[in-house]
């Protein structure tokens, strides 16, 4: 168990939301309501047959009972998870709707119950509380009444569960709200699933399937000595693995899935590249010893997937068992494994080993394409009978049809004479920001693009912008920029993007939207 961790390391999202919550002033709050469903007052409060404990006070204490009663049916003991002197971290995940109930509610419960019990006996404070914004549809709120909702049990009828737990992961709105929308996702799914990660998985077992009768290269005979050069690639290969997986390990522990998520992208991508580098293809041409050289250093492919089908598995866990059906082994699949773990960590600090000459199983594609006409076909017809969603546009003129109803004929009338006029509560819909540019590198794929890392002080964003050509990445570096916060993401040419710098176009020169003074990250314009 792990020492309880210090005050103060909830997400300052949650921490500025409760303690605006508390500067308003608290307030009594009834624990009861006016019901003749639900949990009963207990017997010794009273007789009250009308009256129903509040779900939120009763929710969570369910948290604490629960592990009482898994106790008293055969589970571990409760107060190994929940007495303070044992070190428990108590984390709980929730959108940002639920904060204050984990915020102030319950801990002011678990205050009071504290408050009465010797040291020994005082139960654990919450050690962080993962609130997620919300996941809209096109820019509007999930609503059945405007035909755009949908469940994720429902899209599993059309799409393979790895593809929707990708796009969910991969446009988790952590930090600011994100958009679903169908061009979005088939992109995402296209281009960066499959043609990232799939395509990294596909081109090494298929090629070693091929080229080396369904099993992996032998072992390097006595005699054949690598070549330093290759020998240092592979090594550099090894150690960029072993540090993507790290990274993602401690995002991971920080409740950042996202980032961890992203790690594991880039570990992909770093494959593909090795793979580009060695070109194995012209190794197995250059005879017996060639081909021993290129089986040498595609084992080290095969430890690296088989440490992806271990580290994407809370993520991919579908894909990771198939994947490992794949590579042949026979050991407990890593979420077999995880599930019976317990408390011990699976999670491998170095490469996985993978045994020279192993057999493989049938190898096949892992990651299916969609068809983006048969998608958008499919689900953007509004009037058909049980389609999950309406069009993207659809559903953001659904979303502004009651505010225009609202609208007095004279504000219409004078907006309808002056066209491209925008009222104000179209202008606050549009977040800007300032950022500081902290890195910036070129798009692998694209020639005009660079990928800019900018702080907007309670995140880091990755933002693809076309400046290349126009500025040296010297000049961009630690530039106050102006920031479009707000904007869904996109995918550019592979390489996800996570928002817009505003930049003004004259003729041939482009200047960037920049402060006169320095603020801070973050700062809002407006």
């Amino acid at each position: 168990m792990r020492a309880q961790a210090k005050v103060g390391d909830w997400r300052p999202a949650v921490t500025s939301f409760s303690e605006n919550w508390i500067k308003e002033g608290l307030k009594d709050r009834a624990i009861t309501r006016d019901l003749t469903y639900g949990i009963e007052i207990p017997k010794e409060a009273g007789t009250f047959p009308d009256k129903r404990i509040y779900v939120w006070f009763d929710a969570v204490i369910g948290y604490l009972s629960a592990a009482i009663e898994a106790s008293k049916n055969g589970g571990p003991p409760w107060e190994d998870f929940w007495r303070a002197k044992n070190g428990a971290r108590h984390v709980y995940f929730l959108g940002k709707d639920n904060i204050p109930f984990h915020s102030i509610i319950f801990p002011s419960m678990l205050l009071a119950y504290n408050a009465k019990k010797p040291d020994d006996e005082k139960l654990a404070m919450p050690f962080d509380i993962v609130a997620n914004q919300f996941l809209q549809f096109s820019g509007a709120k999930f609503s059945k009444s405007r035909g755009n909702a949908f469940y994720v049990l429902d899209l599993l009828k059309t799409f393979d569960v790895d593809a929707v737990r990708y796009y969910l992961v991969s446009n988790l709105p952590e930090k600011n709200d994100c958009d679903w929308t169908w061009h979005d996702f088939i992109a995402k799914v296209n281009e960066e699933f499959l043609a990232t990660v799939g395509n990294y998985f596909n081109r090494v077992l298929a090629f070693i399937d091929k080229n080396f009768g369904g099993k992996a290269p032998e072992a390097l005979a006595p005699g054949i000595a690598v070549p330093d050069e290759l020998a240092a690639r592979d090594a550099a290969f090894r150690a960029s693995t072993e540090a993507f997986i790290a990274e993602a390990a401690r995002e991971l522990d920080a409740r950042e899935f996202k980032k961890a998520f992203r790690a594991l992208i880039n570990l992909a991508q770093g494959g593909n590249k090795a793979i580009d580098e060695l070109a194995p293809w012209s190794l197995v041409k250059r005879g017996e010893e060639g081909k021993a050289l290129g089986g040498q250093m595609l084992l080290t492919h095969l430890s690296v997937i088989k440490s992806m089908a271990i580290v994407f598995t809370p993520f991919l866990p579908h894909l990771c068992e198939r994947l490992w059906a794949q590579l042949g082994e026979t050991s407990t699949n890593p979420k077999a494994l995880s599930e019976k773990a317990g408390t011990a960590s699976v999670w491998p600090e170095r490469l996985a080993t993978f045994t020279p000459g192993q057999r493989f199983g049938k190898i096949e594609p892992l990651v299916r394409k969609l068809d983006r006409d048969e998608v958008l076909k499919e689900f953007t017809d509004t009037a058909s009978e049980g389609k999950l969603a309406v069009n993207d546009k659809d559903a953001t003129a659904g979303a502004a049809e009651k505010t225009a109803k609202k609208e007095s004929a004279p504000k219409a009338k004078a907006e309808a004479a002056a066209p491209g006029i925008i009222g104000i509560e179209d202008f606050t819909k549009v977040d800007l920001r300032i950022g500081l540019v902290t890195k910036v590198e070129d798009h692998p794929k694209g020639d005009k693009l660079f990928v800019l890392e900018v702080d907007l002080g309670t995140e880091k964003r990755q933002i693809c912008a076309g400046l290349r050509g126009i500025f040296t990445p010297e000049e961009l570096l630690g530039k106050h920029v102006t920031i479009v916060a707000n904007l869904a993401p996109r995918v550019l040419r592979g390489v996800e993007s996570n928002g817009m710098l505003l930049a003004v176009t004259d003729g041939d020169k482009k200047a960037l939207l920049t402060s006169s003074v320095a603020v801070s990250p973050g700062s809002k314009i407006g």
